[in-house]
């Protein structure tokens, strides 16, 4: 299953752009010459989250993750928590979620 999510001249190299991902928000971003994709979901009790210095940050309650391995950095979120990503490939400038391929 292939799925496109934005254009990759759209990803710009400070920030993260907001797509729809599903039904759900989630963010892309460049993060170590990688572009990473997010859900943007605290592992707390799902709030956003927003890129904020080079992190993963929940809006509600300040949990931080690891915006380039997902590794909780502060909570409330469970410090065992990670952020989750998905599976992404770059086809034609596409960003594409790729699940079973």
């Amino acid at each position: 299953m292939k799925q496109a999510l934005c254009k990759v001249n759209e990803i710009s190299n400070e920030g993260a752009k907001t797509i729809q991902f599903f039904g759900r928000k989630a963010l892309v971003y460049r993060s170590g010459g990688e572009i990473k994709t997010a859900l943007s979901i605290c592992t707390h009790l799902g709030g956003p989250l927003e890129l904020k210095d080079g992190n993963l940050t929940c809006i509600w309650h300040g949990a931080s993750f690891d915006s380039n391995s997902g590794a909780c950095l502060k909570g409330p979120a469970d410090r065992a928590s990670k952020a989750m990503f998905s599976p992404t490939q770059i086809e034609d400038d596409t960003l594409m979620y790729v699940w079973g391929e």
